[in-house]
């Protein structure tokens, strides 16, 4: 058995199952061609147990398939935010490393700014207001 993932016609993730190839090729799923297999063992193009990474990250719901680097990513953290994709990982991340930190630190990205800051406080200062 192995892990699918339907996407739809924007490549959007819409659902995971288990099943054999042979079952996606008969149709009963639906059209053949929406079912993308995924490797449960792969996050961040690593394989866990050591292997060789498949489609980059394990595909679940809301993530897209890019074609074009033959992987699952997840959806963009925010919209409005200068997230970039790392393709080695085909990851999220910010466009600046995370600062070093000393004891009792915590970095908090200002997205005014564009840069790190870095407190005694591990939580944002967004995450506070709430």
């Amino acid at each position: 058995m192995a892990h699918f993932a339907r996407i739809d016609n924007t490549n959007t993730v819409t659902e995971v199952i288990v099943a054999e190839q042979s079952q996606i090729d008969t149709g009963l799923f639906g059209p053949p061609e929406q079912w993308l297999q995924t490797s449960y063992n792969t996050r961040s193009n690593v394989h866990v147990a050591g292997g060789t990474p498949y489609r980059g990250n394990y595909a679940a719901p809301g993530m897209i398939y890019r074609p074009d680097l033959d992987a699952f990513i997840g959806p963009r953290p925010d919209a409005d935010t200068t997230w970039i994709l790392d393709i080695p990982t085909l990851t999220w991340r910010r466009p600046l490393p995370e600062p070093e930190l000393q004891p009792g630190q915590f970095p908090h990205w200002n997205e005014a700014l564009q840069t790190w800051t870095l407190s005694n406080n591990p939580w944002s200062p967004e995450d506070m207001e709430l």
